[in-house]
């Protein structure tokens, strides 16, 4: 989210951010403070992370005695403390807000917003016990929780949140403490905040919590008929609230989450499998209206690694690979699907059925539509939204089932199938690499059929092990790779030997998890004479998922791009501030407009750094993006491993028919050498698609050679280039002036020079 859509929210959500007080400039503050943390929130601008504390602090002092009531400057330094407990984790600040919201509760003795009070002090202390485990704490915040559930009386509508509150505090003492009376007594107010919250669209989450209880008691308890029976106690609650249609799909999914685990770890791979695959089909009702692009991104976070789950369960059962891919492509790249399906929307598909695109339409902004307020702007109270939503549901299973049955429409908002699949493998077989603590697998897609190897020497904790370290190229990693994955793949494909005429075989890669990290078209044995390596066996690709490389293919339209010639936009920043000057970015530029003008492009030049609107559409879409610079391709939210939130899928999600990048930090030299064969590839192979993946192929061999030549010179490198010159003729000294270089042909990070350039594409 940025901001500008942040001020477009400000009007909509302004109302949740008043603070009631009878000081209007203490509500003024209060209502900007909210603000300003919302923001942060969502936004992550660390200017706002200290304002709320500033203008608090500022707001106080401001109001002197004489005009300030007390009760109200003591709520405002508590929360004022409170805020800054959370920037800082300094405990001094949260005993601070305790201190301050006391004071506020003992001069709110009468009022009806003692219980307001009740509730954030308890919630202090609660939090002030987790951190520091002093069982006062706890003793404080359950007194308080205790109070607050006996001043509710039957049907209050907070009622149930609060029962929640006080189990939550047992809870937490008995995972701190392990004592068996705290969680008994967690689970007796679960179990009262379920029964009162029976028709609340919160539902799932009460039962969830309930059943959590049960589960973590059953870890504990040293009795095994007792644990059994608290384990299935578990089980049952949670498929309660997976099944309770009234509640959100977030935390109905809350609830498959904590389920599956519960299957899986002793075995009931059939029942772990249904409770994935039942999760997955709910993404896309999430994934359909423009204004929750935002709370898509967090559950994706919540979602991430369950379609893997899914598939590792499907091969432990029924074995059937369709299942399976389809699983994976519902359940990975989220991000990526809704935005493209936001372009396309459903007036493509439906344009042939106004009316039922209409009703579509409707319902689906209808149906989420409901978590803020009804058609006439008034707010939904939560039994008449619960209600509400369960029946827009099942309207929603209704109208996709009837558009299902129209001519044409069968696979309506479903993944492809395996007529689709094969036919995207069509130029070279799609290897998905599906990495679980479970098991792992590679399935292979070909032309012809679906195949299926187990890797059974790879182990996700090793996969792990080594992302932690940063250790993704070295000599050891990449020969890892090829005996754990490279190895067993290509023996299934029947690719055994070196190519012998120059056509080399093309292969996708779709990595998953962490393996999306790590440069699987590297692996192999460099360094030895021979050639157990995937850069001398094929040419790689890599993509998020197979419906990425069929939408690639379906953006270009041949004849239109005749209609005129090509044309290259050039943009080179040598100079940023704060960093070294980029010595070769320049001559790298030179070189590229030399190389377009051979093959009649029409080089465009950025003028003074100035942004350039491009025209991007589906039926003529860019046909390359050549991303030369560090980490183009780099994950560094690792919660977003399934959604490959990079520069690079950012290019192919705007429709770029081919994007090449980098894993990490580059060289700024070998850039340029990168960028001169792979163009020149372009420019030999008359700008096909294999061209683009063909031309980085060699550009990756050459500087590898190089690097065996400089590393171990007795070795014969039988290549074109000479090892001490690259492809321009320049000396190899030139490199000493490069960024990020480190010595023997690694990065700063100790990561291969020659490694991270990656192609995405069709």
């Amino acid at each position: 989210m940025n901001g500008s859509t942040i001020l477009r929210l400000k009007p909509l959500f302004g109302p949740f951010f008043t603070y009631h007080t009878d000081e209007p400039s203490l509500q003024l503050v209060h209502k900007e403070k909210y603000w300003i943390e919302f923001r942060y929130e969502w936004i992550g601008e660390m200017a706002d992370r200290d304002t709320p504390s500033q203008s608090f602090q500022e707001a106080v002092e401001q109001n002197s005695p004489d005009n300030s009531e007390p009760m109200e400057r003591a709520r405002c330094l508590g929360d004022n403390y409170l805020d800054k407990y959370f920037q800082t984790q300094d405990t001094t600040d949260l005993d601070a807000a305790i201190q301050h919201y006391q004071e506020y509760l003992l001069m709110k003795q009468l009022d009806e917003d003692r219980e307001g009070l009740l509730t954030a002090l308890g919630n202090e202390f609660n939090t002030r016990y987790v951190v520091t485990r002093q069982q006062s704490y706890s003793d404080t915040a359950i007194r308080l929780f205790q109070e607050l559930v006996d001043r509710t009386p039957l049907g209050h509508r907070h009622h149930s949140f609060r029962l929640h509150y006080l189990a939550t505090a047992y809870r937490d003492r008995f995972t701190i403490t392990g004592d068996e009376a705290a969680i008994d007594a967690a689970i007796k107010w679960y179990k009262q905040s379920a029964d009162h919250g029976k028709l609340e669209e919160r539902y799932a989450l009460r039962i969830g919590n309930l059943a959590a209880g049960y589960r973590d008691k059953s870890h504990r308890n040293s009795d095994r008929t007792t644990a059994i029976a608290d384990r299935e106690a578990a089980i049952q609650l949670f498929q309660k609230g997976l099944d309770h249609i009234s509640s959100t799909v977030r935390q109905r999914y809350a609830c498959a989450k904590d389920l599956f685990p519960l299957y899986a770890d002793y075995g009931s791979w059939h029942k772990a499998y249904a409770v994935a695959k039942t999760a997955i089909h709910h993404i896309p009702l999430m994934a359909t209206r423009d204004d929750f692009n935002d709370v898509i991104q967090i559950q994706c976070i919540e979602f991430a690694g369950l379609a893997s789950l899914s598939a590792a369960m499907i091969l432990y059962t029924i074995n059937d690979l369709l299942d399976a891919i389809q699983l994976l492509e519902l359940g990975r790249g989220v991000l990526a699907k809704y935005l493209s399906e936001r372009h396309a929307d459903v007036s493509t598909s439906l344009k042939d059925y106004p009316d039922v695109q209409r009703d579509y339409i409707d319902l689906r902004n209808r149906l989420y539509g409901l978590e803020t307020s009804e058609p006439d702007g008034r707010t939904w109270n939560r039994y008449g939204r619960s209600l509400a939503r369960a029946k827009a549901l099942r309207d929603m299973e209704q109208l996709t089932s009837k558009i299902r049955d129209l001519r044409g429409l069968k696979n309506f908002m479903v993944p492809p199938g395996k007529e689709e699949f094969q036919n995207a493998a069509k130029h070279g077989p799609i290897c998905i690499i599906n990495v679980t603590k479970y098991r792992c697998d590679a399935i292979i897609i070909k032309a012809d059929g679906l195949r299926h190897r187990a890797l059974l020497k790879l182990r996700s904790d090793r996969v792990k092990a080594k992302a932690q370290n940063g250790d993704f190229s070295s000599v050891k990693t990449l020969e890892w790779m090829r005996d754990v994955i490279a190895h067993p793949v290509f023996e299934e494909l029947g690719i055994t030997e070196p190519s012998a005429d120059g056509k080399w075989p093309h292969i996708w890669w779709i990595p998953t998890g962490l393996l999306a990290k790590f440069p699987l078209h590297a692996a192999g044995y460099h360094k030895s004479t021979s050639s157990r390596t995937v850069l001398d066996r094929a040419m790689s690709s890599y993509s998020l998922s197979v419906r990425a490389i069929i939408d690639g293919r379906a953006t270009r339209d041949p004849a239109a791009a005749q209609l005129a010639p090509p044309k290259a936009l050039l943009m080179v920043i040598p100079d940023t501030p704060g960093k070294d000057p980029l010595r070769f970015a320049t001559r790298e530029v030179a070189a590229v407009r030399s190389l377009c003008k051979s093959m009649k492009w029409d080089p465009i030049n950025q003028v003074n750094g100035k942004p350039i609107s491009l025209n991007i559409y589906r039926n003529h879409a860019p046909f390359l993006a050549y991303l030369s610079a560090c980490g183009t391709g780099e994950i560094n939210d690792e919660t977003f491993l399934d959604e490959s939130v990079h520069l690079i899928n950012a290019f192919q999600v705007s429709g770029f028919r081919h994007v090449t990048g980098t894993l990490w930090k580059v060289n700024d030299k070998i850039c340029a050498d990168v960028a001169s064969i792979t163009y020149g590839g372009i420019r030999d192979g008359l700008m096909t698609d294999e061209s683009v993946c063909l031309g980085l192929h060699q550009a990756s061999r050459k500087l590898r050679d190089d690097w065996i030549a400089r590393t171990s010179p007795r070795r014969d490198v039988n290549h074109e280039l000479a090892a001490r010159h690259d492809a321009n003729g320049s000396d190899k000294r030139d490199d000493d002036q490069s960024r990020h270089i480190g010595s023997g042909g690694y990065n700063e990070s100790g990561l291969l020079n020659w490694v991270p350039y990656v192609h995405f594409g069709v």
